[in-house]
C-alpha cells in the first residue's frame, strides 16, 4: 500500500478553480452515488454518501464499522467510498462542489481543509447537531478528549463553535529499537538531552551511523516550539508567532542534530525503512506508523514506543482527519450523517476502531471497555499515545490559510537545518511571508 508523505497532503487543490481544472483535465471521474449526493431513499433507507481517504487495511476496518452501523438501525444506509489519498479526496470534494454535487459527508484530512470549507459556506457546523434533539449531553461531550474538541472548534459569528467532528486521531511519539537500546545498556530517553546522549552512545558503539532520520516538516518543529513555550500563530490566527526566541531555540536544536551528524534528512517515508534496517535507532512519527513499521519489521527487533522526549515542558501535536457534513445535503441526509458520526464516537465503536487501526479512541470512557483493557494488557505500548493526550496540541487546522503557510515554514526549517540560513533568519523570512498570506486571507 502506498504511503503518502504529510507534505504531499498540504499541496492540495482546495479551491474551486483547482477543482474545475481537475474536471477539465480529465483526471478521473468523481465517485459514484448520485448526481446531487443529497441523500436518496432506497428500499425504505436513506442513502448517505461518505467519502474518505482510508485505503488498504484501514479502509477495510472503516467499512466493517460502516456495515455495523447500517445493521444497527433501519433508517439510514451509509455508503462509504474511498476516493484516494487525502490530496485526491480534497480535490474531488472541491470538484464535486463546483459541479453542484458534493457528498453528504466526508473526512477532512489535510491542514486548513475544514477552515476553507467553512469559509466558503460549504459545510454545516456539527455543533448544530450536538445541541439538537438527537445530540449529546454536556457530560458526553466532556467525555471526548479535550484536544479533539479544540481541534474541531472554530470561531463562527464571534463564538467558539464545534464545526467538524473528530474521526481518526493520532499524536506524535518516539519510536526506538528496543533490542538495540537494551544490548547497549541505554535507557529510553525522557528528555532531548537524554536523546542526544543515547544517540551518541549508540553511534560510538558502532550500533548505528546516526541516531535518527527525519523528513523535514513542521510537526516535530511545532512540538519543540510548544515545549519551549512558543506557538505557531497568534491567538487570533492573523500573524505568525513561530519566529520567536522559542522558535529559534527549537530550530537551533534540529540544526545542531544535523550538524553533529546525530540526524540525517530523508525523503518521504525513507526514515521508516532505515529504522527497520537498523541504520537509525530512533524515529519521530505518529502512533499510526506503528502498524506499518511492525509490518515491515517482521519481528527483527523489539519496536519501542515512548512519549515524545520533553524540553522545558511536555508537548506533542495531534494529527488525523475530522468529519464534515455538507450544507448542500438535505436536512434528512445531514441528520443521517450526524447519526453515523455520533455512533462512531460511542465507546464500543471508538474502542474497536482504536484496537484495530492503532488510531486513538475518541472518549475517555472507551478506556474502560474490555477491548482496550485487553489491548493494553497485551501490548502496553498502545497506552503511550493516550498518556500523551494530556499535553497534546492541535496544529492550526482551524485557520484556512495554514495550508499555504505550512510549506513556507517547512522550507525555512529545511534551509536552517542544512545550514543555508541561520534559524533566526530563516524563521523571520518565513514569518514575513506567512503574515502576508494570513492577512490576505
Amino acid at each position: 500500500m502506498k504511503r503518502y508523505d504529510r507534505r504531499e497532503f498540504l499541496r492540495l487543490g482546495l479551491y474551486s478553480s483547482v477543482a474545475v481544472g481537475w474536471l477539465l483535465a480529465g483526471c478521473g471521474p468523481l465517485p459514484t452515488g448520485g448526481s446531487a449526493h443529497t441523500g436518496a431513499a432506497r428500499g425504505g433507507l436513506l442513502d448517505i454518501s461518505f467519502w474518505h481517504g482510508n485505503s488498504g487495511p484501514l479502509g477495510k476496518i472503516l467499512q466493517t464499522l460502516t456495515d455495523r452501523f447500517n445493521a444497527s438501525q433501519d433508517k439510514y444506509r451509509i455508503k462509504a467510498e474511498f476516493v484516494g489519498d487525502y490530496t485526491t479526496l480534497n480535490q474531488k470534494i472541491m470538484a464535486a462542489v463546483a459541479a453542484g454535487s458534493p457528498p453528504v459527508a466526508a473526512q477532512a484530512g489535510a491542514y486548513g481543509a475544514v477552515a476553507q470549507y467553512l469559509k466558503d459556506g460549504l459545510i454545516v457546523p456539527v455543533g448544530k447537531f450536538v445541541d439538537g434533539s438527537d445530540g449529546l449531553s454536556p457530560d458526553s461531550v466532556k467525555d471526548i478528549f479535550p484536544g479533539f474538541i479544540e481541534d474541531n472548534t472554530f470561531t463562527v459569528d464571534g463564538k467558539p463553535t464545534l464545526v467538524s467532528w473528530p474521526f481518526n486521531k493520532s499524536v506524535l511519539v518516539l519510536y526506538y529499537n528496543g533490542t538495540m537500546l537494551q544490548e547497549a545498556g541505554v535507557d529510553v530517553p525522557a528528555s532531548w538531552d537524554d536523546f542526544v546522549s543515547a544517540s551518541q552512545r549508540l553511534m560510538q558503539a558502532g550500533k548505528v551511523p546516526a541516531g535518527i532520520g527525519w523528513t523535514p516538516a513542521s510537526d516535530w518543529f511545532a512540538a519543540l516550539l510548544l515545549q519551549n513555550g512558543g506557538t505557531l500563530l497568534s491567538p487570533d490566527g492573523r500573524q505568525a508567532a513561530f519566529a520567536s526566541d522559542a522558535g529559534v531555540r527549537a530550530l537551533t536544536f534540529l540544526q545542531e542534530l544535523y550538524q553533529r551528524k546525530i540526524m540525517y534528512l530523508t525523503k518521504s517515508f525513507d526514515w521508516q525503512n532505515d529504522l527497520v534496517q537498523r541504520k537509525i535507532a530512533f524515529a519521530v512519527s505518529t502512533i499510526v506508523s506503528q502498524q506499518y513499521i511492525q509490518q515491515d519489521l517482521k519481528g527483527a527487533f523489539d519496536l519501542g514506543v515512548a512519549p515524545l522526549p520533553a524540553g522545558e515542558r511536555k508537548a506533542t501535536v495531534l494529527f488525523g482527519s475530522n468529519g464534515v457534513i455538507f450544507a448542500k445535503a438535505s436536512p434528512e441526509a445531514q441528520a443521517g450523517a450526524w447519526a453515523f458520526f455520533k455512533w462512531w464516537a460511542e465507546p464500543e465503536q471508538t474502542a474497536w476502531w482504536s484496537v484495530n487501526s492503532h488510531y486513538l479512541p475518541l472518549r475517555r470512557s472507551a478506556l474502560d471497555t474490555q477491548l482496550l483493557k485487553g489491548l493494553f494488557a497485551k501490548d502496553p505500548r498502545q497506552k503511550v499515545a493516550l498518556e500523551s493526550l494530556d499535553w497534546a496540541h492541535p496544529m492550526p487546522d482551524n485557520v484556512a490559510a495554514w495550508v499555504r503557510v505550512d510549506p513556507v515554514l517547512t522550507d525555512a526549517i529545511t534551509k536552517a537545518v542544512t545550514g543555508l540560513a541561520s534559524p533566526r533568519d530563516a524563521l523571520s523570512a518565513a514569518a514575513e511571508q506567512a503574515d502576508a498570506i494570513l492577512q490576505a486571507s
